[in-house]
């Protein structure tokens, strides 16, 4: 099966003006911030109300979830698939490999102000 053209700008735009609190994750976050490693899909961690938002975002681009926003925040995460994935984190707080407790909100609001222009 050959893949898709992937309109990532498109993509990311829909994100962004969805009204969904979402914060890119992983190795397409440092991909993002400039650095060269390798990854085939996107990680997101959103706001625990904002699953419908979001979901309704990637819908366009094909994207299906595997479970229903309700089902998605009792779990703490789902998959949105079609021939590219993403691997979405729904909860109030994570614990960092370090033990560190990061909460959502917090990198939320940091994320905001990192992107505030100076």
């Amino acid at each position: 099966m050959a893949a898709s053209e992937f309109d990532e700008v498109a993509f990311f735009g829909a994100i962004e003006h969805s009204g969904a609190r979402a914060l890119l994750i992983g190795r397409q976050a440092l991909i993002a911030l400039g650095l060269h490693v390798m990854t085939n899909d996107y990680d997101f961690w959103i706001h625990t109300g904002d699953a419908a938002l979001f979901n309704a975002a990637t819908a366009p681009f094909g994207f299906a979830p595997n479970h229903p926003p309700e089902e998605a925040a009792a779990r703490g995460r789902y998959v949105l698939e079609n021939d590219e994935r993403i691997d979405v984190l729904v909860s109030r707080t994570r614990t960092t490999v370090d033990g560190v407790t990061l909460a959502f909100d917090d990198a939320w609001t940091r994320a905001c102000r990192a992107a505030e222009p100076r």
